[in-house]
């Protein structure tokens, strides 16, 4: 266990005293490191605490005069909701955080819970407290402060709040504000009956919404930020701006339980971007790869994108992590979808600029490499202790695995990566673990062993999308098809001869002479890293 106190008197922090604790390991100790925002949820929680013993302490119960003649009881009037503004609630507010009010409907969604809407509000006061990250088309950066989000519940006013319409005016009694339980201001309502919809034609007799269009005149003359938010590269946006960007997506790791990421890049170079895991699809793009970090419900889309694919992100923003990843990194979230497939046969103009940087990259790397690389032996390779690093090698191929091509693609969980056995469709280990299965994917899953030509060393080496035989190839073809399966034994042709058939006629017991020609191969070699133990790290090897 670890663990950190947090002194709402002061705000500080302090942690355990280790002369105090017993058992622990020297390399596990009790202290917790604290992230800011973890600091800061204790804050709201505290504030939290706060307002509700300060309310029952206004709810004692019945006063009662005892002697002195005859008893009187003193019974509490019971209060009179009033219309406020949203800057004006609070939870703490008797009565008990109700309050009227009239806002305008800004946005609505459903709920992982059936019987719960969310419509988010405003009447353009602002609130301190409240959840501002809604990073999405309905709500300007200038306007976040000013929302509320309401929690419609029980079916008739879960009905209700499907009705409610962006721009719509409502009044609404008996509203309470509360503290959500990620620490954030919120309000509830339940009772349908005590919701009207407001007509602009009322503006000259209801002052509440008088006074609401004044407010939001006001704010629209002052907003300096739309809707609509610019397409920039990731080498020219500023830190914390909201921006919309195209982008390839080079690889996805889903996370059922929380964030996920995509690495994507739009091959523009920035200095400031979080370190990459250590990984082939990572290669000679140091500085151009951006750690997208997907929260809330945009978490899904993980496992909804294929690596190599283009995409329109809308909303995103690049913020620099203190703590954890260490640099930069991008983030999205909000309910509404901000992740959009590009067609690469009919690209827009953003689409034509990144596939233009694209092929200028792959000129100025294939220059690169060739001026690089010189013919060595396989021994050499596999000495070599670089973590990236590429080889040009004269062998011959000796085996392949599996050993027939039509095995070569297999289908893998998108969450922990395992196998899926044909005839199954969800991961049998996540789905025990997990409680939800995952999707899968199709990857390629086809290794060669290579023989120096002078027949001195081996070593095995990965083919996939990203080397030049199967460029080009996608796994869902080969898996749906058998010509595809065709076209891969077509480009190994001139690497591997008849060497599909030799291993064939070995597996029933006959013999076929090897007729294999001795061919140049490039090689690349990578770390791979199981988990966070270093000691951990192997070297892989995949062809170019």
């Amino acid at each position: 266990m670890q663990w950190a106190i947090y002194d709402p008197a002061t705000e500080g922090l302090s942690q355990p005293d280790l002369s105090l604790c017993v058992g622990y390991r020297p390399h596990h100790p009790p202290s917790w490191h604290v992230l800011p925002p973890e600091t800061e949820y204790c804050a709201r929680l505290a504030k939290w605490w706060a307002a509700v013993q300060w309310t029952r302490s206004k709810r004692q119960g019945t006063a009662v005069q005892i002697g002195g003649g005859r008893v009187v009881a003193t019974v509490p009037k019971q209060a009179v909701r009033k219309h406020l503004l949203i800057s004006e609630a609070d939870p703490a507010r008797e009565p008990r955080g109700y309050f009227n009010c009239t806002v305008e409907i800004l946005h609505g969604h459903k709920n992982l819970v059936s019987d719960i809407y969310s419509i988010y509000v405003t009447d353009y006061t602002s609130k301190a407290g409240t959840f501002v990250e809604h990073s999405s088309e309905w709500c300007p950066v200038s306007l976040a402060e000013r929302v509320l989000r309401i929690e419609m519940w029980r079916d008739k006013a879960v009905a209700l709040a499907q009705q409610m319409k962006p721009g719509d005016y409502w009044s609404l009694d008996n509203v309470r504000m509360k503290v959500s339980n990620g620490g954030y201001v919120e309000g509830s309502f339940s009772e349908a009956a005590k919701a009207r919809k407001l007509s602009i034609t009322e503006v000259d007799t209801n002052l509440y919404l008088q006074s609401l269009l004044k407010r939001k005149k006001a704010w629209e003359e002052n907003d300096a930020s739309p809707h609509v938010f610019p397409h920039k590269l990731f080498s020219e946006v500023e830190l914390q701006s909201i921006f919309d960007c195209t982008v390839e997506v080079l690889h996805a790791e889903y996370n059922t339980a929380g964030t996920s990421i995509l690495y994507v890049t739009d091959y523009t170079e920035r200095g400031d971007l979080a370190t990459l895991p250590m990984a082939r699809w990572s290669r000679d793009l140091q500085g151009r790869i951006v750690t997208l970090e997907l929260h809330g419900q945009q978490s899904k889309m993980a496992v909804r994108v294929d690596n190599g694919a283009f995409f329109t992100v809308k909303h995103m923003r690049l913020i620099e992590r203190i703590m954890g990843v260490g640099k930069v990194v991008g983030r999205i979230g909000g309910p509404d979808r901000l992740v959009h497939k590009l067609n690469v046969n009919s690209p827009n103009d953003e689409l034509k600029r990144l596939l233009e940087r694209k092929r200028e990259w792959e000129g100025e790397n294939t220059v690169a490499v060739k001026q690089n690389e010189s013919i060595t032996t396989i021994a050499r390779v596999l000495k070599s202790s670089e973590r990236v690093e590429r080889f040009r090698v004269r062998a011959r191929v000796i085996g392949t695995f599996p050993l027939h091509l039509k095995d070569c693609v297999v289908r893998c969980c998108k969450s922990c990566s395992e196998q899926v056995p044909v005839g199954r469709d969800t991961c049998a280990s996540c789905s025990e673990y997990e409680g939800a299965a995952p999707e899968w994917e199709n990857i390629f899953h086809l290794f060669l062993r290579l023989q120096d030509e002078h027949g001195n060393a081996q070593i095995t080496v990965t083919v996939d999308q990203n080397s030049n035989i199967l460029k080009g190839l996608s796994a869902d073809d080969v898996m749906n098809s058998s010509g595809f399966t065709d076209v891969v034994r077509e480009r190994l042709a001139d690497f591997i001869g008849n060497l599909e058939a030799v291993q064939m006629a070995n597996s029933q017991g006959r013999m076929l002479e090897a007729k294999v020609p001795v061919s140049e191969f490039t090689v690349e070699s990578w770390y791979v890293q199981e988990g966070e133990d270093e000691s951990l790290k192997s070297i892989a090897y995949g062809l170019i």
